[in-house]
C-alpha cells in the first residue's frame, strides 16, 4: 500500500510538470529590429535664401501749390479747376479743349518762375487739384527719343510731337507738358460726360493720354540709357513717371467704355503694345521700371 502511494504521488508531479511545460509560452527569438525606411526619401532643408537688397523706398512726391487765380468759372468741376487757377486761360473751344489748353498756360506760368534766376532748366506740370510738380531737364535731346518710338506705335501725335516741335529740342520734358495736358483734357472730358454736358460727339479724347504713355516711356529710355545719372538720381522723376503712366491707364480705360470715346484704332494701339515683337524692348522697360503698367490689366 505505502509503494502505491508513492507511486501515484511520482505520477502526480510528473504530470503537474508536463502540464507547466504544455502551457508555458514559447521564447520569442531575438529578432533583431529593421528601421522602417519611408516610402519617400527624407526631404531635403531647405537652402537657407541669400538676403535680398531692401526694396527702395517710393519717395514722397514734393507737389507745390497751384492758388486760384480768379474765379471765372463758378461750379466744381475739373474744369473749373484748372480754368480758374490761369492768369490767362484759353476759352474759345469745348471745355475739354480749353481745359487742355489752359494746362499749358498754367504750366508755362509755372516753368517761367521756377526758372527765373537758375541756370538749370525745370518743366513744371499741373496735376489738378491745385498741385503742381517740378523737374529739371535731364542731359538729352528730344530727337533722342525717336529711335525708341517702335514704328507700329507711331501714331498722328508722334509726328507733331515727337518728331515735329523742333524748338522744344533742348526740353525734352515738354513732352511730359502734352501728356498732362491731354490727361487733364480728358478728365473734364469724362466729367463732362458723366454730368450730361456731352454732346454725343464721337472723338478721340483719350487716344491723347494713350500715345503720349508710349512716348514718354520712350523718354524714360532715353533718359536712362543717354543720362544714366539723371536715371538713377532723380528717384522722385522716376517715381513720378509712374503715377502719371498708372493715371494715364485709369483715364483710356475709363474713356473706352464710354461710346462716343470708343474707337481710333485705341483698342488695336492697346493690344499691338502688348504683344507685338516689335514693342517687345518697350514692354520690358515698363515691367522692369514701372511694374508692368500698360503690358496687362491692372
Amino acid at each position: 500500500m505505502k509503494n502505491i502511494s508513492i507511486l501515484h504521488i511520482f505520477l502526480i508531479i510528473v504530470c503537474m510538470v508536463l502540464f507547466l511545460n504544455i502551457n508555458k509560452p514559447n521564447p520569442t527569438p531575438d529578432i533583431p529590429i529593421q528601421p522602417i525606411i519611408p516610402a519617400y526619401p527624407n526631404p531635403q532643408p531647405n537652402p537657407t535664401p541669400e538676403p535680398q537688397p531692401n526694396p527702395e523706398p517710393e519717395p514722397v512726391l514734393t507737389f507745390e501749390d497751384v492758388p486760384i487765380y480768379r474765379t471765372r468759372i463758378v461750379e466744381e468741376s475739373k474744369y473749373a479747376d484748372i480754368i480758374n487757377r490761369a492768369r490767362n486761360p484759353v476759352l474759345e473751344y469745348d471745355r475739354d479743349t480749353d481745359a487742355h489748353e489752359t494746362t499749358h498756360m498754367i504750366q508755362a506760368d509755372l516753368r517761367n518762375n521756377i526758372n527765373k534766376g537758375s541756370e538749370i532748366r525745370h518743366n513744371s506740370f499741373y496735376l489738378l487739384g491745385g498741385k503742381s510738380i517740378s523737374f529739371p531737364e535731364p542731359s538729352i535731346k528730344k530727337r533722342d527719343i525717336i529711335p525708341y518710338v517702335p514704328s507700329i506705335l507711331q501714331e498722328s501725335r508722334y509726328d507733331l510731337y515727337v518728331r515735329g516741335q523742333g524748338a522744344w529740342d533742348n526740353e525734352p520734358l515738354y513732352l511730359v507738358d502734352e501728356w498732362c495736358a491731354y490727361m487733364n483734357g480728358a478728365e473734364v472730358a469724362i466729367e463732362e460726360y458723366k454730368t450730361g454736358r456731352h454732346d454725343g460727339t464721337m472723338y478721340d479724347v483719350v487716344k491723347g493720354p494713350l500715345e503720349f504713355s508710349v512716348y514718354c516711356t520712350a523718354l524714360c529710355m532715353a533718359i536712362k540709357d543717354k543720362d544714366p545719372e539723371y536715371w538713377e538720381v532723380q528717384i522722385a522723376f522716376r517715381h513720378f513717371m509712374k503715377t502719371q503712366l498708372q493715371r494715364s491707364y485709369n483715364i483710356v480705360m475709363e474713356g473706352l467704355n464710354i461710346r462716343e470715346f470708343q474707337g481710333y484704332r485705341q483698342q488695336e494701339f492697346i493690344t499691338t503694345l502688348r504683344e507685338s515683337e516689335q514693342t517687345s524692348k518697350l514692354r520690358q522697360f515698363l515691367i522692369d521700371n514701372f511694374d508692368g503698367i500698360w503690358v496687362s490689366k491692372q
